[in-house]
């Protein structure tokens, strides 16, 4: 078998049209699979997400990118349904809010200097009811290892201060020194659960 060498390829491609490429502007291919699929191609702008066409792994060029900024693009995604990536290093700055899929961003992902102990998982204001010295009310989804933080926002009549506040199965119990007979009290509370 006899062995060639290419030292330089030129390639001219085939324009393929916006519209069935899922772009905003015609784009050039270059190569293709046996299935007819798209494996290399340039363009303006990067096909949107579930354009179909592209083969898994095909490696798309957008030329229209700032300088310093990634242009190679590949396909996560499937043929019937793209999912174009850039592909290396990202430079700084360069990855917008649409860049980053909803809930992508997990705690594991956090720097150590700023991944949180806790999180604020409710917080509202209780006005006082019932006229006695504590008030159990229920919030739906808070656990009994949650940490809650209150403050007196509207001090009751009967000048009294806050004793405890404190998370049980889906209910916060706010004490007081005195009863609040005349219900004017407003508790303001936050409910702090451990990060996971």
């Amino acid at each position: 078998m006899r062995n060639a060498t290419i030292r330089e390829l030129t390639l001219y491609g085939d324009d393929f049209d916006n519209t069935a490429a899922g772009t905003t502007a015609d784009i050039t291919v270059y190569i293709r699979d046996k299935s007819d699929n798209i494996l290399l191609a340039t363009g303006l702008d990067v096909p949107v997400d579930t354009s179909s066409g592209y083969a898994k792994g095909c490696r798309f060029i957008d030329t229209n990118v700032a300088a310093g900024t990634g242009g190679v693009y590949e396909n996560v995604g499937t043929a019937t349904s793209c999912n174009f990536d850039v592909m290396g290093t990202i430079s700084a700055l360069s990855v917008d809010t649409a860049e980053i899929a909803a809930a992508a961003v997990t705690l594991a992902k956090l720097a150590v200097g700023v991944t949180p102990s806790h999180v604020v998982k409710y917080s509202a204001e209780i006005t006082w009811s019932g006229g006695g010295v504590s008030l159990a009310t229920t919030v739906t989804g808070v656990a009994s290892t949650d940490i809650v933080i209150a403050s007196i926002h509207t001090v009751p009549s009967e000048a009294g201060y806050l004793v405890s506040c404190a998370a049980t199965l889906n209910t916060i119990t706010t004490t007081l020194s005195a009863a609040n007979t005349t219900n004017d009290a407003v508790i303001s509370y936050m409910v702090l659960r451990a990060a996971a």
